[in-house]
Protein backbone atom coordinates (compact mmCIF):
# COMPACT_ATOMS: atom_id res chain seq x y z
CA UNK A 1 0.00 0.00 0.00
CA UNK A 2 1.27 3.29 -1.06
CA UNK A 3 2.56 5.79 1.71
CA UNK A 4 2.32 9.36 1.95
CA UNK A 5 3.29 12.12 4.32
CA UNK A 6 1.25 13.89 6.21
CA UNK A 7 1.11 17.36 5.54
CA UNK A 8 0.94 18.48 8.85
CA UNK A 9 3.83 16.61 10.09
CA UNK A 10 5.35 14.79 7.94
CA UNK A 11 4.54 11.46 8.77
CA UNK A 12 4.58 8.67 6.86
CA UNK A 13 0.85 7.36 6.12
CA UNK A 14 -1.33 5.30 4.13
CA UNK A 15 -3.19 6.68 1.44
CA UNK A 16 -6.13 4.40 2.56
CA UNK A 17 -5.98 6.19 6.30
CA UNK A 18 -9.05 8.50 6.95
CA UNK A 19 -6.54 10.76 9.47
CA UNK A 20 -2.77 10.97 10.39
CA UNK A 21 -2.35 8.73 13.29
CA UNK A 22 0.69 10.61 14.87
CA UNK A 23 -0.99 14.14 14.71
CA UNK A 24 -4.67 13.66 13.59
CA UNK A 25 -4.74 15.67 10.78
CA UNK A 26 -7.36 14.65 8.15
CA UNK A 27 -6.24 12.48 5.15
CA UNK A 28 -9.16 13.11 2.81
CA UNK A 29 -11.10 16.03 1.91
CA UNK A 30 -14.08 16.18 4.17
CA UNK A 31 -17.04 14.57 1.88
CA UNK A 32 -19.25 17.79 0.44
CA UNK A 33 -22.17 18.63 2.62
CA UNK A 34 -25.40 17.75 1.20
CA UNK A 35 -26.97 20.78 -0.85
CA UNK A 36 -30.30 21.42 0.78
CA UNK A 37 -33.63 20.28 -0.35
CA UNK A 38 -34.39 23.34 -3.72
CA UNK A 39 -37.84 22.40 -4.48
CA UNK A 40 -40.80 23.86 -5.98
CA UNK A 41 -42.05 27.06 -3.62
CA UNK A 42 -45.22 28.49 -3.67
CA UNK A 43 -46.38 30.65 -6.28
CA UNK A 44 -47.88 32.94 -3.57
CA UNK A 45 -45.35 32.64 -0.86
CA UNK A 46 -42.20 31.33 -0.08
CA UNK A 47 -43.23 27.95 1.60
CA UNK A 48 -42.21 24.58 -0.81
CA UNK A 49 -45.55 23.49 -2.73
CA UNK A 50 -47.12 20.27 -2.35
CA UNK A 51 -49.30 20.22 -5.18
CA UNK A 52 -50.58 21.86 -7.83
CA UNK A 53 -53.32 24.03 -9.68
CA UNK A 54 -55.37 21.40 -11.10
CA UNK A 55 -56.69 24.74 -13.16
CA UNK A 56 -53.15 26.52 -14.38
CA UNK A 57 -50.51 24.05 -13.30
CA UNK A 58 -48.69 26.88 -11.06
CA UNK A 59 -47.44 24.94 -7.76
CA UNK A 60 -49.34 25.67 -4.45
CA UNK A 61 -48.30 25.02 -1.09
CA UNK A 62 -51.56 23.54 1.29
CA UNK A 63 -52.21 27.09 2.64
CA UNK A 64 -53.09 28.01 -0.70
CA UNK A 65 -55.36 25.64 -2.36
CA UNK A 66 -58.84 25.23 -1.93
CA UNK A 67 -61.19 22.11 -3.32
CA UNK A 68 -63.56 22.62 -5.29
CA UNK A 69 -66.38 21.07 -7.30
CA UNK A 70 -66.18 21.19 -10.67
CA UNK A 71 -67.92 20.17 -13.98
CA UNK A 72 -67.13 18.45 -16.39
CA UNK A 73 -68.18 16.74 -19.96
CA UNK A 74 -69.18 13.63 -18.24
CA UNK A 75 -69.85 14.51 -14.55
CA UNK A 76 -67.51 16.17 -12.55
CA UNK A 77 -64.99 16.43 -9.87
CA UNK A 78 -63.44 18.09 -6.77
CA UNK A 79 -60.54 20.06 -7.82
CA UNK A 80 -57.50 21.67 -5.73
CA UNK A 81 -57.56 25.23 -7.41
CA UNK A 82 -55.12 28.21 -6.34
CA UNK A 83 -57.09 31.96 -5.46
CA UNK A 84 -57.46 33.37 -9.04
CA UNK A 85 -58.54 29.34 -10.19
CA UNK A 86 -60.85 29.01 -8.13
CA UNK A 87 -62.11 32.74 -8.13
CA UNK A 88 -62.71 32.04 -11.74
CA UNK A 89 -64.49 28.34 -11.06
CA UNK A 90 -67.06 30.13 -8.12
CA UNK A 91 -67.63 32.98 -10.99
CA UNK A 92 -68.78 30.61 -13.60
CA UNK A 93 -71.15 28.28 -11.46
CA UNK A 94 -72.60 31.72 -10.01
CA UNK A 95 -72.94 32.47 -13.77
CA UNK A 96 -74.49 29.13 -14.69
CA UNK A 97 -77.07 28.97 -11.78
CA UNK A 98 -78.34 32.73 -12.78
CA UNK A 99 -78.39 31.63 -16.20
CA UNK A 100 -80.65 28.79 -15.21
CA UNK A 101 -82.65 30.69 -13.17
CA UNK A 102 -83.39 32.99 -16.18
CA UNK A 103 -84.53 30.06 -18.81
CA UNK A 104 -86.36 28.96 -15.72
CA UNK A 105 -88.52 32.37 -15.63
CA UNK A 106 -89.18 32.54 -19.44
CA UNK A 107 -89.69 28.99 -19.46
CA UNK A 108 -92.48 29.63 -16.79
CA UNK A 109 -93.72 32.62 -18.54
CA UNK A 110 -93.95 30.89 -22.05
CA UNK A 111 -96.13 28.47 -19.76
CA UNK A 112 -98.68 30.59 -17.99
CA UNK A 113 -99.11 32.51 -21.27
CA UNK A 114 -100.21 29.42 -23.57
CA UNK A 115 -102.20 28.25 -20.61
CA UNK A 116 -104.16 31.58 -20.25
CA UNK A 117 -105.15 31.54 -23.75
Amino acid sequence: MPLIACPACGHQISIEAVACPQCGHPNRPAPPSPAPQTGPKCCLCPAPATTRCQGCNMFCCPRHVQSIYVQHNQGGANELRCPSCYESAMNWKIFGFVFAAIVAVIMLALITGIASR
